[in-house]
């Protein structure tokens, strides 16, 4: 028996919530600037947009929702740190000041 939908949901979007907001904090503090700091932070909200919709007409389960957030999650913070590999593979800007 998994959570329903709506708890489900709301559970998703609070871990999407607070995940974001400690990577907010740690990477303003490791001196990334914000297009790089809100672009990981969205790369966490981003499979919502998809998961929502599939959990509302019912093709996953409730039970699902928060695996399968972190399962696209995962992909999508790599790709952001491939789009901006410069900013990611120097160390921080914190660390070289």
């Amino acid at each position: 028996a998994g959570a329903e939908p709506p708890s489900a949901a709301l559970a998703s979007l609070e871990m999407a919530v607070e995940m974001s907001a400690g990577m907010l904090i740690w990477m303003r503090v490791r001196g990334h600037g914000w297009p790089a700091t809100l672009e990981m932070c969205g790369a966490m909200f981003a499979p919502l947009a998809v998961l929502f919709p599939l959990l509302w007409l019912d093709v996953i389960g409730a039970d699902s929702l928060m695996m399968l957030e972190h399962v696209v999650m995962l992909p999508l913070m790599f790709v952001v740190m491939l789009r901006r590999r410069d900013e990611y593979s120097h160390g921080s800007r914190a660390a070289r000041s």
